[in-house]
């Protein structure tokens, strides 16, 4: 969330006005987008200067690459609402959420109470992005289950002390490592899939009454975002981020009530800015009236129409083979190409399956597994075609089949 990128002239360029902020060093500041937001360096809380993090030990290379989702965020979140925004940054780079720790009295969390309190006391919204720290460790279920816990329970005590309060938070996105060992890159990939799991499981419980998260938790993938290294976010993928944060976030401050009670329009502009889905289905067709020869078809089905990035074929989907898939993240699994082509039709994709694999399939239905971005550095480009926003990547699914029929 502090934001790693580097600076391009182009990029803040499309963001000229300045950003009102409460700087690290604790005082306000009109910050400009090609100025960093976060200056760790100047922070005279001892918490920044603990953590190890790039910009404290080199203050200068905030200024060659700390381009953040903010300038984006506050130029369009103000464009839509009319309301100005101050931001208050409290993020540092590359911690697990145990760092955020509610218990610890001079850890971050205190400190971004105590930051809160020093300009007022009074907040309307807070933007997230955490959590490759946590998978790039190699988290189990448990662990997962852990992470998904406890950011829960922050998120729900901010939004009982701060009953104006909206939470819009990120899913992670990808990272490139180099392992030579096949078993720890495969612990890696199911850790980085867990991770972008449990924070979906989030925002979908937060869709769902009497959660005191309830219509007020926003949700934004970045599994499609460009890159500036193994692991951040370039400035165009951070620009694509405050972008679509801003879009969920004045959607929730502009109707916060149950979403039962929106009118269409409200319930369409925050519903269709994130897709997820774990619908499957198998059907065939044949090539040709008359032909004896099938296409066998799994349609992954959305509520709203998809789009990709670049206007060609989906892409980021695996398969996968397990003995017993009811043992993913447990035991070895082995990829498999089932899939031959990759098709948009309107509010669904079609994954075209080759003959061989369908029969594999039909053989051993229990067996084989379906992703949309799995692992730590999947190729995905499917977009909500309303919003832009990335389709949320879906944790693996049994591949559904079904008879050629007679």
């Amino acid at each position: 969330m502090r934001g790693f990128g580097f600076f391009v002239d182009e990029i803040s360029q499309q963001h000229p006005e300045p950003v009102h902020t409460f700087m690290s060093n604790e005082t306000w500041h009109r910050v400009y987008s090609n100025e960093p937001i976060h200056r760790l360096a100047e922070s005279p809380r001892a918490i920044h200067h603990h953590l190890p993090d790039p910009t404290v030990r080199d203050p200068q290379l905030a200024w060659i690459r700390g381009y953040s989702l903010v300038p984006a965020f506050v130029h369009d979140y103000q464009q839509k609402t009319q309301v100005p925004v101050g931001v208050i940054p409290c993020a540092h780079g590359g911690v697990k959420l145990s760092a955020w720790s509610t218990d610890c009295t001079d850890g971050l969390y205190a400190t971004m109470m105590d930051k809160i309190r020093l300009v007022g006391g009074h907040v309307k919204g807070m933007l997230w992005y955490q959590g490759e720290s946590d998978a790039s460790d190699g988290c189990d279920k448990g662990q997962t289950s852990t992470y998904q816990q406890h950011l829960a329970l922050l998120f729900d005590g901010l939004l009982t002390l701060h009953p104006d309060l909206v939470i819009v938070f990120a899913q992670i996105g990808r990272t490139i490592t180099t392992s030579k060992d096949a078993h720890n890159q495969q612990a890696l990939d199911v850790a980085w899939s867990r991770i972008r799991q449990a924070q979906l499981n989030i925002y979908l419980d937060a869709k769902q009454p009497p959660s005191v998260l309830y219509g007020r938790v926003g949700f934004v993938p970045t599994i499609t975002c460009g890159m500036d290294d193994f692991i951040h976010l370039s400035a165009q993928g951070l620009l694509s981020v405050g972008r679509a944060m801003a879009a969920v976030a004045s959607a929730l401050v502009a109707k916060k009530i149950p979403d039962d009670t929106r009118s269409t329009h409200s319930r369409t502009s925050q519903d269709a800015t994130v897709l997820h889905s774990d619908d499957l289905r198998m059907v065939h067709r044949r090539f040709a009236p008359g032909s004896s020869y099938w296409h066998h078809i799994v349609q992954y089905r959305f509520d709203s129409p998809l789009s990709t990035t670049d206007h060609s074929q989906a892409r980021g989907f695996s398969t996968f083979h397990m003995e017993d898939a009811a043992d993913y993240g447990h035991g070895h699994y082995t990829p498999v190409d089932m899939i031959y082509a990759a098709h948009v039709r309107g509010c669904h994709v079609e994954l075209y399956l080759t003959e061989k694999a369908y029969r594999m399939l039909a053989a051993d239905p229990q067996s084989y597994l379906l992703s949309y971005g799995h692992g730590q550095n999947p190729d995905c480009n499917l977009i909500s075609r309303d919003s832009t926003i990335p389709v949320a990547p879906m944790f693996p699914r049994r591949l559904p089949v079904t008879n050629v029929p007679e």
